[in-house]
């Protein structure tokens, strides 16, 4: 009686062993679903801040999304083959007729033409990132503003507000632009600007004032770098609504104290 009492309970242990087996292996060995593979590292895609108003919101989710592996090889391909050609008429005929979008992107970039910029950054027929990245090239403020508040493509506007200095015209794209990306980048290039602004203060009184009640998280983020003020410091870090403005007056105090800083911050 008792050895088959011990029988049975061994059994039994055995059995339960074999579920906990069979449910790790489920668990850790089945395949990824739709939902999980978003959130798997991929080599192939880069690591795009979208904050980063140098790239622009609109080009980093067109790169996270629409990315391809061959892109950047097709790109330096073309830049390589470009860099051979000098003769302006020819690198006017690729900007004009080449099937390949690179290529006409690296021929546009080697004439360095304002005029020519202007067309392809105008043309609603070329391709979003060929038209991104001439924007980036462009000087001309007033068609600047123009493709901003007119151009049908919401991430060509996108584009030319990275461009616009007008804080004016910013303004009321940040409030009116019917597309919540653009009115989104207006908002992060005007904040940019009032850090840029925040930068070039000394006044200790004013950059007090900044750091507690400006809007802009940029310029409180500056005034936080520049203050000497560690007690107001330490109510920044403690009460600030920014984790960007808090890492600063981090920063800032420990420099005061002497402490080299474990978390650089780079704007």
């Amino acid at each position: 009686m008792k050895l088959s009492i011990n029988v049975t309970a061994f059994a039994l242990v055995a059995v339960i062993i074999t579920i906990l087996l069979v449910l790790f292996i489920t668990r850790y060995e089945k395949p990824i679903t739709v939902e999980e593979s978003s959130h798997v590292e991929d080599t192939n895609i880069p690591n795009i801040d979208v904050g980063n108003t140098d790239i622009g919101y609109a080009e980093a989710e067109n790169e996270i999304h629409e990315y391809k592996e061959s892109d950047q090889g097709l790109s330096i391909k073309a830049k390589m083959a470009i860099r051979e050609i000098d003769d302006k008429v020819t690198l006017l005929e690729i900007v004009k007729n080449d099937k390949d979008k690179f290529m006409r992107l690296h021929s546009a970039w080697k004439l360095n033409d304002q005029a020519l910029y202007a067309d392809i950054a105008t043309n609603t027929n070329e391709e979003y990132k060929v038209r991104h990245y001439v924007i980036q090239s462009l000087a001309d403020q007033t068609l600047i503003a123009k493709i901003a508040t007119s151009d049908d493509d919401w991430r060509i506007r996108d584009s030319a507000v990275l461009k616009l200095n007008d804080k004016t015209l910013l303004a009321d794209i940040a409030e009116n632009d019917e597309h919540h990306i653009v009115r989104w980048e207006a908002e992060q290039v005007l904040d940019k600007m009032r850090g840029e602004e925040v930068r070039q203060i000394n006044d200790q009184a004013l950059l007090a004032e900044i750091v507690k009640n400006d809007a802009s998280k940029y310029g409180r983020y500056w005034a936080a770098l520049k203050l000497e003020d560690e007690a107001l410091l330490a109510e920044v870090i403690e009460n600030d609504e920014s984790s960007f403005v808090q890492r600063a007056a981090e920063r800032r105090l420990n420099e005061l104290k002497g402490i080299e800083s474990p978390d650089p911050i780079l704007l």
